[in-house]
């Protein structure tokens, strides 16, 4: 059961300052998001989709407040985390956390795995005695179907999976609203994705948890997300029902990451959507950018007009309650 928006965000920009490549000329600029915006419902998985250097994980930085923004606003339960100040943004933390994509790396493999299911409790509930710490850990592993007994166990005396379910622990032992999942299983088999993933299925359903889900994996984003967000270059291009997105896509960039899902259909193979080249991930890298006030997707669309490339579309309903940037949706 999905409620109120929980997080919000308005117009999110977010721009690097690459190396100056001459003292003449000011540093470039990389801008990775474009005027983001969206809302995450009280209960409900969120995806966020598009392929890679789209901006997915700068997106999830910016919810977490780990990267101040250019300009937009975060907004989560209610309050601008970037006008926070630093003891009110440090307990606002507890609230949310994150689960990363590789179980190998982000587990320090000097430490056993009660302290590093731990470290959270550490930064944000220094207090705590250590027969609470213990048995706030105990708990936390319990709700991964791990054992207790594990907190005495050092990470590489566990699977890839166990690895993964260890860092879902740490990213519950604060009893969060709001996890973000940066390509939570990418690293896994194929076999062990579905345990995880069913996993995070059945705590967001006991624990009424919030999920922002990032991944480039289109059959997981399916299987575990209510609404989906398509990511281009920076921008959303299509957001809405999953299942709705992924029946009816509404943007050629969306129809063309469907059509390249691997599928047993040498019919649907000749008439898939194709797309030209690659998307441009710095300013030096011109391929995939679009003429100056075009659409974005406009050099690689195979439906591209003059219109594309001389105006750039708003992103704005649909019918079916659909958000999509096209002057053709």
């Amino acid at each position: 059961m999905t409620g109120e928006p929980i997080l919000r965000l308005d117009g999110l920009v977010r721009d690097y300052v690459l190396p100056r490549r001459s003292l003449l000329r000011p540093a470039p600029r990389f801008r990775a998001l474009h005027g983001v915006s969206l809302e995450v419902r009280a209960g409900e998985s969120f995806g966020i989709v598009g392929e890679s250097g789209c901006g997915k994980s700068t997106l999830a930085r910016a919810v977490l407040a780990l990267e101040t923004p250019s300009a937009g606003t975060v907004e989560f339960m209610g309050e601008d985390l970037f006008a926070l100040s630093a003891s009110r943004l440090r307990g606002m933390r507890r609230h949310m956390q994150m689960v990363f994509q590789d179980p190998y790396g982000s587990l320090d493999p000097r430490h056993k795995v009660g302290r590093i299911v731990a470290e959270p409790l550490d930064m944000l509930e220094a207090g705590l005695g250590r027969r609470e710490r213990r048995r706030r850990v105990a708990e936390s592993l319990g709700r991964v179907r791990l054992n207790g007994s594990d907190a005495d166990k050092y990470p590489h005396e566990f699977s890839g999976g166990q690895r993964q379910r260890i860092a879902i622990a740490r990213a519950l032992i604060t009893h969060p609203r709001l996890i973000v999942a940066d390509e939570p299983v990418s690293a896994l088999d194929v076999s062990v994705q579905a345990q995880v993933l069913n996993l995070m299925s059945d705590l967001r359903r006991d624990q009424g948890l919030t999920y922002l889900f990032i991944s480039h994996d289109l059959s997981v984003v399916r299987h575990v997300t209510d609404r989906v967000a398509v990511m281009y270059l920076g921008r959303i291009v299509e957001q809405g029902e999953t299942a709705q997105v992924f029946a009816q896509p509404r943007h050629p960039y969306t129809r063309a990451l469907l059509d390249a899902v691997p599928r047993p259909d040498p019919a649907r193979f000749r008439h898939r959507h194709r797309v030209q080249g690659e998307a441009a991930a710095t300013p030096s890298e011109p391929e995939g950018t679009a003429p100056a006030g075009g659409c974005p997707f406009a050099p690689r669309c195979p439906e591209a007009t003059d219109r594309c490339r001389a105006e750039d579309p708003a992103l704005e309903p649909r019918a079916g309650g659909r958000l999509a940037a096209c002057h053709f949706a």
